[in-house]
């Protein structure tokens, strides 16, 4: 699936206490809060663990597009955000 209708702003944070990189997606006016966990990061992306965020950058097209077909599939947390796994990223 093609992610053209979302859009991703480039306002990601790094949450050090929680060790996750925190991102939105947008499609038709909603904002769903995107996580992803260091440890995918430098286990299936060869990131630079000590730099999060810079890695996160470093394969952020491929990530929103794994985003964006879970909010297609309607895969929210009990909160409306979306939390990718290690089998989204196999997938």
């Amino acid at each position: 699936m093609a992610h053209s209708d979302f859009t991703f702003p480039p306002a990601e944070t790094d949450d050090t206490k929680q060790k996750l990189i925190i991102f939105d997606a947008i499609k038709d006016g909603n904002t769903t809060v995107c996580n992803l966990a260091y440890a995918l990061i430098d286990e299936h992306y060869e990131g630079e663990y000590s730099d999060p965020l810079f890695a996160f950058m470093q394969v952020r097209t491929e990530v929103e597009g794994i985003a964006a077909r879970l909010i297609e599939q309607g895969r929210f947390e009990d909160d409306g955000s979306i939390v990718i796994t290690e089998a989204d990223i196999k997938a």
